[in-house]
């Protein structure tokens, strides 16, 4: 290893307590354990690293590895999730120049440019955004291995890679056209990038990581997290180099840090000059701040907002703030009724809402193996660059409590800290290896003993994990696809639709129909007839989950109430949960 400057001891320091206190905690200290005591590099501390050799054929072979069980989920999923289609619209509305509609709902987001240019370059934009995915997704093992061996090494580095690549929900997640595995890719690439400037204090290194933290940004707002270990790693870094340090240090934050607003200038004066108005970060997150700030003061949140707290998107984002679309205001959703209020839930419930959605996003094995791998080398997790990411893992967790507090959350709000505890799990699979090795041993296992014990934790973690390869939401996505494709089949296109439901988009998209109005339906109190047939749909569509619930009773008086302007479809040529009510002067295109 090239020679550099010597790390600065604390001892030095004096009777400044804090700063003691301070380098006492990021010093590394041996531990008793003789697996734990097994040295990692420390390049922030020493002022030097020593380049890596090249690991080709191994880093290939664990993209094959990721690829395959994502390509074999995505053979068995052949349609979009609601986030897609709005992600579609989005990307149209960018094409045509229609810049209200292409940045009213998420802002200016990366994944509507990605699927613009799907769009362009292949016919079925459906399956081109599928597969995108599952690459973007197999992709990000290429950062993760070269973030994670830099900090620890290639063992470590290759079990953190295999860990993610059996990830259940990961897994699952990988074939949906939505924007989180790119989001996956780009946060572990800004772990790489970020690492390695914070170690070698190269320009290039913190011009590449400003365009990182741009596009992460544009992509989820969670990406703005990203800049705890850009500033934390590099704060490590100036303090035990010195002042030559610190100012390398400082030059390449403010060079990465000072890309965002420059790169955003650049694009609403060059790409974006004929748009109305300049286009930034979407405020839906402002506004859920608001509302949980109003919950804590005791006021009425849903006042404030105009409405009923709308419900969880699929994607984890709330209804749109319009009023209930209308024929006339076809593009704005409608927003649910919420009995869960601002200010209704308890501390008690947000936690457990929180707690259950972490489980969720670890799943049981990789979670196991992240408590074992911190609690076995917790002198290492001691240590300040990992307590960077634990501060940036604290943030998140607040934020997704906010969230939770004001309308649902979702497992995938908690994957950066999935990622960032990768490592973790591949120490916790060593440790748990060693003791089956251990416990073999007992038994008078003597030949192959590792190879056993990797193959027994392999198996304890791989059977849990296939059965996490599943969509919570699958069947509801699937029924309201079903439903669309139903409609546009056997009536064609160009219908109005109305609906208990808020979720309609798939509905909307493969039946190519548009959006007539919502009513709220929940038994035993439905809304009247007359209300539901003011709004004059082509199709008066009822969705309820595992019984009717009298939602038959409902249809049939609909019916009855029109007169016979509306017929009711019977249930067997209809796909299951749902219940439509028809004009009767439709004809449909082919025999019922």
């Amino acid at each position: 290893m090239a020679a550099g400057p010597q790390p600065r001891r604390f001892a030095a320091l004096g009777g400044n307590s804090f700063r003691n206190a301070l380098g006492r905690l990021m010093d590394e200290r041996r531990p008793t354990d003789t697996e734990s005591a097994r040295p990692f590099p420390v390049p922030l501390r020493s002022g030097c690293f020593e380049p890596l050799p090249s690991r080709t054929g191994l880093v290939l072979l664990l993209v094959a590895v990721c690829f395959v069980p994502r390509a074999v989920f995505a053979i068995g999923w052949n349609q979009l999730w609601t986030d897609s289609v709005s992600f579609h619209n989005a990307s149209v509305a960018l094409a045509q120049g229609h810049w209200d509609a292409a940045f009213g709902e998420f802002g200016l987001n990366l994944y509507p440019i990605v699927l613009w240019l799907l769009r362009s370059l292949f016919a079925d934009w459906e399956t081109a955004a599928k597969w995108f995915s599952v690459a973007a997704a197999s992709a990000a093992v290429l950062p993760l291995f070269g973030w994670t061996r830099r900090q620890f090494d290639d063992r470590v580095a290759t079990v953190a890679c295999l860990c993610y690549a059996v990830h259940g929900k990961l897994v699952a997640m990988s074939c949906l056209a939505i924007r989180d595995p790119l989001f996956w890719l780009l946060v572990l690439t800004a772990f790489y990038l970020f690492w390695r400037a914070a170690v070698e204090q190269r320009w290039w290194l913190h011009l590449a990581s400003g365009v990182v933290l741009l596009l992460t940004v544009h992509l989820r707002t969670e990406g703005w997290l990203l800049l705890v270990p850009l500033l934390g790693w590099n704060a490590i870094r100036a303090y035990w180099g010195g002042r030559p340090a610190l100012a390398r240090a400082a030059l390449g934050v403010a060079m990465a840090t000072a890309t965002v607003p420059l790169c955003l200038c650049l694009v609403n004066t060059i790409w974006l000059r004929d748009a109305p108005q300049w286009s930034l970060l979407r405020r839906d997150h402002a506004r859920l701040l608001r509302e949980y700030l109003w919950s804590l003061s005791g006021k009425d949140a849903a006042a404030r907002s105009g409405g009923a707290a709308s419900p969880e998107g699929i994607d984890g984002k709330p209804a749109a703030d319009e009023s209930p679309p209308t024929a006339a205001n076809d593009g704005a959703w409608a927003t649910d009724f919420n009995p869960l209020l601002p200010g209704a839930m308890s501390s008690a419930v947000v936690a457990r809402k929180l707690v259950v959605q972490l489980i969720k996003a670890y799943t049981y094995p990789l979670g196991l193996l992240a408590i074992v791998g911190t609690t076995a080398w917790f002198s290492v997790y001691r240590r300040g660059e990992h307590l960077i990411m634990l501060l940036m893992g604290l943030l998140l967790l607040a934020a997704v409590w906010i969230r939770s507090a004001v309308h649902s959350n979702d497992p995938r709000y908690f994957i950066p800290i999935v990622l960032a505890s990768l490592p973790w799990m591949a120490l916790g699979a060593f440790r748990i290896g060693a003791k089956l090795e251990g416990l073999l041993a007992r038994f008078g296992a003597v030949r192959c003993r590792n190879l056993w014990a990797a193959a027994l934790l392999g198996a304890a973690v791989l059977i849990p994990s296939v059965a996490d390869m599943k969509l919570s939401w699958g069947r509801y996505m699937v029924a309201h696809a079903q439903l669309g494709r139903w409609i546009e089949a056997q009536f064609g296109g160009e219908h109005t639709i109305a609906a208990n439901t808020a979720e309609l988009r798939l509905v909307q998209y493969y039946s190519n129909s548009r959006l007539a109005g919502f009513f709220h339906a929940v038994w035993p109190h439905p809304p009247e007839p007359p209300a539901v047939l003011a709004l004059q749909p082509d199709f008066v569509l009822i969705w309820y989950e595992d019984s009717d619930a009298g939602f038959s009773q409902f249809a049939d008086h609909l019916c009855a109430a029109s007169d016979g302007r509306y017929i009711r479809v019977p249930a067997e040529q209809l796909p299951p949960h749902w219940i439509v009510c028809r004009r009767a002067e439709l004809a449909p295109r082919r025999p019922q």
